[in-house]
């Protein structure tokens, strides 16, 4: 198992018959440092991080503050068990434990250097005030639900491109993290990626004039993929992050000096750290995405249909009347076509 993937909290057996008391139900950590540091999972299976002190000396601990912070919660034990002193951090989002494991880490890093528990706490305090600006902004950094689906129709059309033609060119025609008017442009032919959860009412928006058309191109092809929520028990569930791993993989074994590029490609579309989407799973509702050939009877607007006036526009297809407008074909036969 890699630094990456590592959860220190998955193998930790819950008490679910009473709350977490400090220093117990925990599991000891780092052999490699003096300190008591556990990691730990309380009866609701939060995620956390204990500091035990055994021998305070200073008196001021009231004095702590702790920044407000939207991913983690900080609580301490009574100050009138001192010498003795905890202190609980807890993980609001179970989704996020891998950047909460690398903060942790770094706790425990900071501290192999310190000569006393006094002097702890004060670096322990100092780290975590120049941890809580990245926390702070971390939620806003995390894609909402419906840029994750459209990342994950791209995803999806990458790696099948990836295999009839390669990383090299996959990555090269791949233009939606350059906020091209086009996802992907291959052979002078362009095709744009949607991704929906299919019902009566699903619309496949459209965000800008140019995004159907057509020119300067000989053919445009709208791909839609259909997927719907999963839970960890349903069959062939797979989550944005382990889309994006397949890609590496599928990357790997064919050019691996291209991985970088693609992890700049994915740092372009706010993607730094595709772990903390590992728990949304979806699941696709069919075998194969529709493909539309966006001709004269695909509905559309065209630049030549809006007055001079207005400068952008955005508007949305009604999903099910367009259905019987799919062409037979497979992914892999419009490339190869």
């Amino acid at each position: 198992m890699t630094e990456l993937s590592y959860n220190p909290w998955a193998n930790i057996v819950q008490q679910n018959d009473q709350p977490i008391s400090f220093g117990h139900n925990a599991e000891k950590i780092i052999s490699n440092t003096p300190w008591d540091f556990r990691w730990f999972v309380d009866y609701e299976g939060n995620f956390g991080f204990l500091l035990n002190f055994h021998s305070i000396k200073r008196k001021n601990l009231g004095q702590l503050l702790f920044n407000e912070l939207t991913e983690i919660t900080i609580s301490h034990s009574k100050l009138s068990l001192l010498p003795r002193f905890t202190i609980l951090i807890k993980l609001v989002n179970p989704e996020n434990y891998h950047v909460f494991y690398h903060f942790c880490k770094s706790l425990v890093s900071g501290s192999r250097v310190i000569t006393s528990e006094d002097k702890l706490i004060d670096n322990i305090v100092s780290q975590i005030h120049d941890w809580s600006s990245f926390f702070d902004k971390y939620r806003e950094r995390k894609l909402s639900i419906n840029a994750q689906k459209g990342l994950i129709g791209e995803i999806l059309f990458l790696n099948e491109l990836i295999l009839l033609k390669g990383s090299q060119v996959a990555l090269s025609s791949w233009k939606g993290p350059d906020n091209a008017c086009k996802d992907f442009i291959l052979d002078n032919n362009a095709y744009e990626i949607k991704c929906i959860e299919p019902s009566l009412s699903s619309t496949v928006k459209i965000s800008s004039i140019d995004q159907l058309s057509v020119s300067p191109f000989d053919k445009l092809y709208l791909i839609v993929y259909q997927i719907i929520p999963a839970s960890v028990d349903t069959a062939s569930a797979f989550s944005l992050s382990s889309l994006i791993s397949k890609t590496y993989n599928l990357i790997e074994a064919d050019k691996p000096l291209l991985m970088e590029r693609f992890s700049l490609l994915l740092s372009e579309l706010g993607i730094h750290d595709h772990h903390i989407y590992d728990n949304s799973l979806w699941k696709s509702s069919l075998n194969s995405p529709y493909i539309f050939n966006v001709d004269s009877r695909f509905p559309s607007i065209s630049a030549e249909q809006i007055p001079i006036e207005i400068a952008s526009l955005s508007y949305a297809i009604i999903f099910s009347r367009i259905s019987d407008l799919r062409i037979p074909s497979l992914v892999s036969e419009i490339i190869d076509g």
